[in-house]
């Protein structure tokens, strides 16, 4: 569609509602550009009756609203640029061979179990070196970022000679995870007296620190 210099005049003329309205009034996208590469670049006419006539150019927040109304690509990976960036994975936890999962519920809650193979997509084989080799829904099972190095359905001396070498066991405990939990599992068998001391050395820590609180204070406005 071909734009004379008449209708490039009347849309520069124009507010912003209006060229909102005509934008979704049915208007072509190659028309649109063509609409507005004329608004802001300068006329081709080099006739004398025009050459010195300032170019018609669109206000800045109609300039602002036309790039608004461009549709813009919904693929995540677009960029203002043009250029396609790498995706990004944040989830690197999946179920594989040799995974290291966490037992979030049953019997067997609490305990570091490694994945041996998958059964289906529901179901994996689970062992370690504590406990007999078993099926597990994933639901029971929280994925960590430990792994080891096995093969499907390992023997359980290899299981355990891979966990060792892996060092699985410092591994977690030095984690914020296991960090968490083993703090769990310490405050859930303190007895009444054990907490009642627990709540002694609470208040006698935040006296301390009281006490040298007020100490800078002191020295500063001294």
């Amino acid at each position: 569609m071909a734009w004379d210099q008449d209708m490039i005049n009347w849309a520069s003329d124009q507010p912003d509602e209006i060229l909102f309205g005509w934008r979704f009034a049915g208007t072509s996208q190659s028309s649109f550009d063509t609409l507005t590469t004329s608004l802001v670049s300068t006329p081709s006419d080099h006739n004398s009756k025009t050459e010195n006539l300032p170019s018609p150019t669109i206000p800045f927040a109609s300039q602002t609203l036309i790039q608004s109304l461009r549709p813009q690509p919904s693929s995540r990976f677009y960029c203002p640029s043009g250029q396609l960036r790498s995706p990004i994975m944040p989830f690197k936890r999946y179920v594989e061979v040799g995974r290291v999962a966490l037992v979030n519920y049953g019997k067997d809650y609490g305990n570091l179990v490694v994945i041996v193979d998958v059964i289906d997509q529901n179901r994996a084989l689970v062992d370690s070196p504590d406990m007999v080799r078993t099926q597990m829904n994933f639901k029971r099972l929280s994925l960590t970022d430990i792994t080891i190095d096995i093969k499907r359905v390992p023997k359980k001396k290899t299981l355990i000679a891979a966990m060792e070498a892996a060092d699985v066991k410092n591994k977690w405990e030095n984690s914020s995870w296991g960090r968490k939990l083993i703090v769990q599992k310490r405050r859930a068998s303190l007895n009444d007296f054990d907490r009642f001391k627990l709540m002694l050395a609470k208040i006698k820590r935040a006296g301390a620190v009281r006490q040298e609180l007020a100490k800078l204070k002191k020295q500063s406005a001294a």
